[in-house]
């Protein structure tokens, strides 16, 4: 669904009112140039990505979608935009794409994935661009990740996990100064 804001913050439905996404979307992120949205599709295991117009309308990129792992949802992007991160809660993976500079469009690194948990939910990426954290629901922790200068791809971090993440943790955000990070845990 795509909405322009009034003033007052109200919303109301852009025409047409809805764009077409993968199977089962979970989580959108918007580049941070705003000229680019990335749907994460966990039925399909695709990302769908879109063109972002003037006027806030989305548009399909071509492709309309790009491979990810089983159960791609909640994408990330770093900072720059130069990098982006979907959890693969059906893979135990975090797929890892360059967001290309002229057009927007995804294009999987080297290697396309890294190792997480039991089924990521969330992928989090700290305000400085430099840490990534994903939440692990089934195995109840956090896996954490360096992100490399050069290219933007993710090394885990020693320990590789972080275990007390509570019971069913499903949500990870980090604050503004990358000071201290904040988990939702289901029980």
């Amino acid at each position: 669904s795509q909405y322009d804001v009034a003033a007052d913050g109200s919303l109301a439905p852009k025409t047409p009112a809805t764009v077409a996404a993968g199977d089962e979307p979970q989580g959108i992120v918007v580049s941070p140039d705003g000229e680019s949205a990335y749907v994460g599709n966990e039925a399909d295991g695709t990302i769908s990505q879109y063109d972002v117009a003037v006027d806030g309308a989305l548009s399909p990129k071509t492709p309309a979608t790009v491979p990810a792992g089983a159960g791609a949802r909640e994408p990330a992007l770093t900072p720059d935009g130069e990098s982006l991160y979907v959890a693969d809660s059906g893979a135990g993976t975090i797929s890892q794409y360059d967001v290309d500079a002229t057009d927007g469009t995804l294009a999987a690194k080297t290697p396309p994935t890294v190792s997480a948990g039991t089924v990521p939910l969330t992928v989090e990426v700290s305000p400085d661009g430099a840490s990534a954290y994903a939440v692990n629901i089934n195995s109840s922790d956090i896996s954490q990740y360096d992100i490399a200068a050069a290219d933007g791809t993710l090394t885990p971090k020693t320990p590789a996990t972080q275990s007390e993440a509570g019971t069913f943790p499903r949500e990870i955000a980090v604050a503004a100064d990358g000071a201290s990070a904040y988990v939702a845990a289901a029980n």
